[in-house]
């Protein structure tokens, strides 16, 4: 929002853009918890919450906020907290047959103190296998591809240039579910993690950019007014201030940053 007043004239204008994911997604518990998890999104942003002893051994318990997923396909995200119920406890992208707690799955997963993990259960009801595939720090890109039975897990640090960092081989149907799991270790506590820019085959295929405007503030004629917003992601958009309504015109100082200036000089504007 941006109001300007001269005392007897005033007008004011607000921004707000935000694209999210693909509606049929939705969270729903794995296995036996001993707290009920939760997915919800504002402004782009994932709040998932998870308890289960564990996503691990042959059969799990946690959260999973998932889609459809049919054949090929990915999934990406940046992630951008997660907390510490348990040095083993998970969240991250995952893709498995169905929500049955010994389902079949691939898991790339952070942990508060045991760096990644990519884990996969080849066959429902199996033993799980665990390779350690390097440490973790937010915010933080995850990527799962599947090709036919191929499951590529990658990482990155701005969501363009990957790193491969291992594949696995469970035994998937073609049609399957992809999205984020989550599990506290603590099956008591619920850990909390959150992500934005979800985005892959089964969700919206490129999540667009939010950008506020800022805070509503009165302006003097022929003085310049501070304009500050926010947008996300920080890099790789292009943005831009503009006059939408009311008289005259505005000068704007460096309309192409989000911090710059806007100077009227007739009242109203």
């Amino acid at each position: 929002r941006h109001t300007v007043s001269d005392g007897s004239l005033s007008d004011s204008t607000e921004i707000a853009v935000s694209y999210g994911t693909n509606p049929v997604a939705t969270g729903a518990d794995l296995g036996m918890v001993g707290v009920s998890g939760s997915a919800s999104q504002t402004n782009g942003v994932w709040t998932v919450q998870g308890s289960g002893t564990d996503i691990w051994g042959t059969e799990d318990g946690g959260h999973f906020l998932a889609a459809p997923l049919a054949g090929d396909g990915f999934l990406q995200a940046r992630f951008l907290s997660q907390g510490n119920t348990d040095p083993w406890a998970k969240v991250g992208l995952m893709i498995r047959n169905s929500r049955d707690r010994n389902s079949a799955h691939a898991f790339l997963a952070i942990t508060p103190a045991n760096g990644l993990a990519l884990q996969h259960r080849p066959t429902a009801g199996d033993v799980s296998f665990h390779t350690n595939v390097g440490s973790s720090t937010f915010p933080l890109w995850l990527r799962l591809e599947r090709s036919g039975t191929n499951i590529v897990a990658r990482r990155s640090s701005n969501g363009t240039n990957w790193v491969t960092l291992g594949s696995v081989n469970p035994l998937l149907n073609s049609n399957c579910l992809i999205g984020v799991a989550i599990s506290s270790h603590q099956n008591g506590l619920l850990s909390t993690a959150s992500l934005e820019r979800l985005e892959g085959s089964a969700f919206a295929s490129k999540a667009g950019p939010q950008v506020s405007a800022g805070t509503n503030r009165i302006a003097v004629t022929n003085a310049p007014s501070t304009l500050t917003g926010t947008v996300l992601p920080s890099s790789g958009v292009a943005l831009s201030w503009s006059l939408v309504a009311g008289p005259g015109t505005l000068s704007f100082g460096t309309p192409t940053n989000t911090t710059t200036s806007a100077t009227g000089a007739l009242p109203g504007e």
